[in-house]
């Protein structure tokens, strides 16, 4: 028996050794170390919200706070669609993926998944956002709220602009001078609940 499982063992060895099998490796295919990154579509989720709008039957508020007074007022449909298209430039698309990094984390006390989005590096002055946040919705991912940061010149004086679009309610921009770091101007259009 022993002599048995002697040959049995032997020829198991000799059968492995004959029966290797030849890997051929294939040459792996080139790919791009820079493929661009795809970030959340918050500028099609914006103009799919003004198409919305532009065939509902809204009449918006306006509220500007310039100055230390406030003003408030009922406007019109096309004043609100004007105001909208302040959030469509620069288009966010993958072109931005080359000067932003994407992070995400799940915040609880909103609650919301967060997307923020960062410089990698100095931007160009040429590129007026600077970062962005977006937020959806935990269950659904439907997108709840975007946050903008813009750097822009107003008549030679540089300008931060902060720009809030939350889904089917209302939209809004803040202006802050840079040099004195006081709000110059804020407006918001309200259309929703």
């Amino acid at each position: 028996m022993f002599y048995r499982f002697i040959l049995f063992a032997a020829s198991l060895f000799l059968l492995a050794c004959h029966n290797k099998e030849t890997v051929v490796q294939q040459p792996q295919e080139k790919v791009d170390s820079v493929q661009p990154q795809q970030f959340i579509p918050v500028t099609a989720f914006i103009l799919a919200e003004i198409g919305e709008m532009d065939s509902m039957p809204i009449t918006p508020m306006r509220i500007i706070k310039e100055n230390g007074k406030t003003d408030s007022a009922w406007g019109k449909k096309k004043d609100l669609l004007a105001f909208a298209q302040q959030f469509l430039q620069p288009a966010i698309d993958s072109s931005l993926g080359k000067y932003f990094k994407e992070t995400s984390f799940m915040d609880a006390s909103i609650p919301a998944l967060t997307f923020s989005y960062d410089p990698k590096a100095p931007l160009p002055d040429s590129l007026s956002i600077r970062r962005w946040d977006v937020y959806l919705h935990p269950q659904s991912q439907a997108l709840q709220r975007a946050y903008f940061e813009k750097l822009v010149s107003n008549n030679g004086n540089p300008q931060k602009v902060l720009m809030t679009w939350k889904a089917k309610t209302y939209c809004s921009i803040v202006h802050i001078d840079m040099k004195t770091e006081k709000v110059v101007k804020e407006e918001k259009m309200i259309w929703g609940n």
